[in-house]
């Protein structure tokens, strides 16, 4: 059974790596946080065009990434790890780390904007 609003992926953001989940597809990759795992990362994501991207902020680590994402118009959002993990809780699932928490909640970030997200404009 498909999913009506899309795929959705939720990355996990460190100093030295990406690691990308697709939601509703269950796969994962794992990509260098760096120009070509950048590049590679983005090419990957206009072959599925999901219809949201979810970056975890980590003190900028994630600004090279959100800036290549929305320069190729994919909608991305960055979104602060305990709010998504707060999010999880109050529906009653399990507080995970921020990458199966982005994998697993992306859809509930669309859920509540009312399914208005876009990509925002690189600043």
């Amino acid at each position: 059974m498909s999913n009506p609003l899309g795929i959705f992926v939720g990355i996990d953001v460190s100093k030295s790596h990406l690691n990308l989940a697709l939601w509703n597809v269950h796969r994962s990759w794992r990509f260098s946080n760096n120009p070509e795992g950048i590049s590679a990362l983005t090419d990957l994501l206009l072959k599925h065009q999901p219809a949201l991207i979810v970056l975890e902020a980590t003190g900028g680590y994630e600004q090279a990434a959100f800036r290549c994402l929305s320069a190729s118009q994919l909608s991305v959002a960055i979104v602060n790890p305990r709010r998504v993990r707060d999010f999880a809780r109050a529906n009653g699932r399990l507080a995970t780390p921020a990458l199966a928490g982005g994998a697993r909640e992306p859809e509930g970030i669309a859920y509540r904007h009312g399914g208005n997200y876009g990509s925002r404009t690189a600043q």
